[in-house]
């Protein structure tokens, strides 16, 4: 009876950390979601900026050709620009479609709807300059990380296990854990090192 008490107390602490995993997961990824979509809003203000200088300068350059003001600036100068608003004008829509594909992105992280309309407070990425070192740096993600604790938990279970079933003698059937709980394991994932982020 005293190891199945442990038992139960470690089932109750692995429950309150899979809370808490849970609060971790979202949190991280509503920042990371968050920045990713002012990320794409500065890349969509900057090819805006660009795809409106590219302009101004076709502009100019079509003027010169007309008049014959500048020897220099004839016909292929002029086609060189049209190509350069073309490229500019195409990422400028790659770039519209990436932040409204964050936002997307965001609003699912936060569970709201479409109803909701709303834009990062934020038009740049902060400026980071945090010094960690190694250790310090596996510290801080540890102590985020409920599935290792799961495990330590299970192998705690297991240990108790072990010691419940030599505390009883002369039984040719014993109980476990299991038999009482809904006991499943889970599997610690392994991380993801490629750039996609799911």
């Amino acid at each position: 009876l005293q190891y199945r008490r442990v038992q139960a107390a470690n089932g109750v602490t692995a429950a309150q950390t899979e809370l808490i995993q849970a609060e971790h997961d979202v949190t991280f990824n509503v920042v990371r979601t968050y920045y990713s979509a002012v990320y794409a809003k500065e890349q969509w203000r900057l090819t805006t900026d660009l795809e409106k200088r590219f302009r101004d300068c076709l502009a100019f350059v079509k003027d010169a050709v007309k008049e014959g003001s500048v020897r220099e600036v004839g016909k292929t100068q002029e086609e060189v620009f049209v190509q350069y608003v073309a490229r500019a004008t195409d990422k400028r829509i790659q770039a519209e479609f990436g932040y409204r594909r964050a936002m997307e992105g965001l609003r699912h992280e936060m569970s709201v709807g479409e109803d909701l309309t709303f834009a990062p407070a934020d038009d740049i990425l902060p400026d980071v300059n945090a010094e960690v070192d190694a250790e310090h740096a596996a510290a801080l993600a540890l102590c985020k990380r409920g599935e290792v604790a799961l495990a330590k938990i299970g192998v705690e279970v297991l240990e108790l296990e072990v010691l419940a079933q030599g505390a009883v003698r002369f039984r040719l059937r014993q109980s476990t854990a299991a038999a009482a709980s809904d006991v499943h394991s889970k599997v610690v994932p392994t991380g993801s090192r490629d750039g996609e982020y799911r």
